[in-house]
């Protein structure tokens, strides 16, 4: 009886932790979100496709779940961003623009405080960074990249193009997919633009109508699970 007790308790405690994980993730991810207009549902967009994109290059489950939850927090240090600049309709200027490029340290800082978010840091703060080396912060290059921050530059990259913004309208699929090949081994890795392709082409709608995918959110980074973080 007393084993049996404390597995019960044990239960009840996991289920705790999750929920407290569960809450955590959705409120800096509103809290992001909540600061442009244009871009609600876009975390929760990425974060399902990129998690398609993982499973297509075979990824490891927990590699799985950091390329997921990742994409879903990737822009939450835009909360430090004045609106005035994050919402600006016409172009940024050069010290408007250094402002925007710092969301990725501040959102990977926040991160980094919460312990059981932290395997994701890193991806968060390279999400920006180009396959040639030329991106930001760090200006690292190829598989310097975690594999994680590719994906998500690469499936952010194409809903931006793709959505309507403050400083301009939304662009065609066609168009986007073009841009995508266009920029590849410069920009974007090889290996992933060809695997988010081949995900667009695949026969799952990329957006419900009735709103973003749905999320089992679950604190991985410690516990094995063989449910994945975007539940279709």
């Amino acid at each position: 009886m007393e084993v049996r007790q404390q597995h019960l308790e044990n239960s009840h405690l996991h289920r705790e932790l999750q929920s407290v994980y569960l809450a955590t993730i959705t409120m800096l991810a509103d809290a992001a979100e909540a600061k442009d207009p244009y871009t609600h549902g876009h975390c929760e967009h990425v974060a399902s496709l990129a998690e398609r994109v993982a499973e297509r290059l075979s990824l490891s489950e927990h590699d799985r779940s950091v390329v997921c939850h990742a994409a879903l927090l990737h822009d939450v240090g835009k909360i430090g961003i004045a609106d005035g600049i994050l919402n600006k309709p016409g172009p940024l200027s050069p010290e408007e623009f250094e402002v925007v490029r710092a969301h990725v340290r501040v959102g990977a800082d926040l991160i980094r405080n919460i312990p059981a978010l932290a395997p994701i840091a890193n991806a968060v703060l390279g999400h920006h960074e180009r396959f040639d080396g030329t991106g930001y912060p760090q200006g690292l290059e190829g598989e310097e990249i975690p594999i994680a921050a590719r994906i998500i530059c690469v499936v952010d990259s194409f809903c931006a193009m793709t959505t309507k913004r403050s400083y301009k309208e939304a662009w065609g699929e066609e168009w986007a997919r073009a841009e995508l090949e266009r920029c590849t081994g410069t920009q974007f890795d090889p290996q992933v633009v060809e695997a988010f392709l081949a995900v667009l082409d695949m026969p799952e709608p990329l957006h419900d109508s009735d709103g973003p995918t749905g999320y089992n959110l679950l604190p991985v980074f410690g516990y094995s699970s063989d449910q994945h973080c975007v539940r279709g």
